[in-house]
């Protein structure tokens, strides 16, 4: 076989020719993988954050990599979130009724907690007095029904129907409740803890429940939209002839 002037060892046959080549980029200072990874990270991380890495001897105590530090993840604390979770635990606890747990939840800053209040309404609407369905109920529903969540609102237009038929069915009650609203505000005036007091809700007048039903009947998300109009057209099976026709297609669809 021709000599091209390559000195082979064939004593030692272990060595070969790349391995010989990183030996030597190591020892003349070249980038390693693992300090190639640490730059990368330390370039990738925002300002003010430190990785700790797992020393060697955790990872053969722990082969998977888990180790002590591993398992502690950083939690960011919302005080007002932490705040609500207590006041519901709460009222759990103290046995609250269930309009004072369903107003919490209504108000709530938790999607899920709303999204409950929503499919919630209908069934304490058939509960409930007429004095307490159109004084706290029937607003929750329809600030429900135009929350800042698109998910909360879909849930509020699909369960839409018994609000609109309880509101319409005991439109007749809201000049006397609205009096009864009233004369408990003006009770309440001048006493001492009026200030810390929770405020008189006063039924939605007719006017401004048909301006919000147009808002919630236009609404630009068809999935709002839709289920809102398919509940105002139910409501000819639930009110009488007369009532339907003077409220809904009168009052709502031909003043749209």
């Amino acid at each position: 076989m021709a000599d091209f002037g390559f000195d082979w060892d064939d004593d030692d046959g272990n060595t070969s020719f790349s391995e010989n080549n990183e030996e030597k980029q190591t020892a003349a200072g070249a980038v390693t993988p693992e300090a190639d990874e640490a730059n990368c990270e330390r370039q990738q991380l925002p300002p003010g954050v430190v990785v700790h890495r797992v020393a060697a001897s955790d990872k053969q105590a722990n082969p998977d990599g888990t180790t002590e530090s591993s398992l502690v993840e950083a939690m960011v604390t919302d005080t007002a979130k932490e705040q609500e979770v207590q006041t519901l635990e709460d009222a759990e606890a103290a046995h609250m009724t269930q309009v004072e747990i369903f107003t919490q939840r209504a108000s709530s800053m938790f999607i899920f907690q709303r999204v409950w209040a929503a499919k919630e309404a209908e069934r304490l609407l058939a509960q409930e007095s007429v004095s307490t369905g159109l004084r706290v109920l029937v607003p929750a529903a329809m600030r429900l029904a135009e929350d800042r969540e698109l998910f909360v609102r879909e849930t509020m237009a699909q369960n839409l129907q018994p609000t609109l038929h309880f509101y319409y069915a005991n439109k007749s009650a809201v000049a006397a409740v609205t009096a009864e609203a009233e004369a408990e505000a003006q009770a309440k005036a001048g006493t001492q803890d009026d200030e810390d007091g929770e405020p008189v809700n006063l039924p939605p007048s007719a006017d401004a429940f048909g301006a919000w039903l147009h808002r919630v009947l236009l609404a630009p998300h068809p999935s709002v939209s839709l289920p809102a109009q398919r509940a105002a057209v139910g409501l000819g099976r639930q009110l009488a002839f007369d009532a339907f026709h003077t409220e809904i297609v009168h009052g709502v669809v031909l003043s749209l």
